[in-house]
């Protein structure tokens, strides 16, 4: 008995010294930072005073802020502009490259953006928006339409930077929609065949269908990420023009490293936290009326 319980004892010890490392950093660079942060959401804190206790001021303040009130719309209107294009997007190029020749060779390419760095991808992008001298604007002049200023304007700034995301990602959710469309069991398509079902009917009944799994984690991950979008924006508009392309995570940024107002900041990300999680909890409660696991 003493040898199995020494036994279970070093085996315990080995296996907790192998996740050791891993459990010591997320103890420190995320366990404790978000313990902090939460801490700190109900403080005043700037490098030369330190801190000071003021209870639920800074929430009281976020719902004063216009700018965040600007902020939120702005995500939403971020969110109805990439969510759906980038989904619809994502599935036709999957379907389009499913069973084509030469589909690697496709593949890598729409692919590839999503190796790239957001910052690359943001310079690059910005000098096609150019109103003088960006790309897209000389190719619509050459058709005689008169470019808009895709980035100077407030009301093509987010439709621009919405492109830019779009484009982005579409090739990694391509690769997604490609591993769903592999995992339809052609027994199904063979029945349809047999049945006279008609290309959009087979699309419709069996395709759609079978791909609810992947576009739930498609929308659980949209919806997750629509809020915090920060490196694009940034570069690319800075938030302007007129707070037109503001987003919650560049109002964190500029209050926590702008303004050094590390409180306000820490209760705006807490506060987009709790949205955060209402939004993707009621995203799973319902996923099971309409996200098909069986085969």
């Amino acid at each position: 008995m003493n040898l199995r319980l020494n036994r279970r004892w070093r085996d315990n010890i080995a296996g907790y010294s192998f996740i050791a490392i891993n459990l010591a950093w997320v103890l420190i660079f995320t366990f404790y930072p978000v313990c902090r942060s939460f801490i700190l959401s109900f403080q005043e804190w700037n490098p030369i005073e330190g801190s000071k206790f003021i209870g639920l001021d800074n929430y009281k303040e976020i719902l004063q802020d216009w700018v965040f009130g600007i902020a939120f719309k702005n995500a939403l209107y971020y969110a109805l502009l990439t969510i759906p294009a980038g989904l619809v997007l994502a599935i036709v190029l999957a379907i389009a490259l499913h069973r084509i020749k030469g589909r690697t060779l496709f593949r890598t390419l729409y692919f590839s953006p999503s190796i790239c760095s957001s910052v690359a991808i943001a310079i690059i992008w910005t000098w096609l928006y150019n109103s003088q001298y960006g790309l897209i604007n000389d190719l619509l002049g050459h058709v005689g339409i008169k470019g808009p200023g895709w980035l100077i304007d407030p009301r093509w700034a987010m439709p621009a930077v919405s492109i830019t995301v779009v484009w982005a990602g579409c090739g990694y959710w391509m690769v997604m929609f490609l591993a769903g469309l592999q995992d339809i069991p052609e027994v199904y398509y063979d029945a349809a065949k047999v049945d006279g079902a008609t290309s959009l009917q087979v699309f419709r009944f069996i395709t759609l269908p079978m791909l609810t799994p992947t576009i739930f984690f498609y929308l659980t991950m949209a919806f997750i990420t629509v809020w915090y979008q920060f490196d694009l924006v940034y570069v690319m508009t800075g938030g302007g023009p007129v707070n037109s392309t503001i987003m919650p995570a560049l109002v964190i940024y500029e209050a926590a490293f702008r303004d050094f107002r590390m409180g306000y900041a820490a209760a705006v990300a807490w506060v987009m936290f709790a949205i955060t999680f209402i939004i993707t909890f009621l995203h799973f409660k319902i996923s099971g009326r309409w996200t098909f696991y069986g085969r």
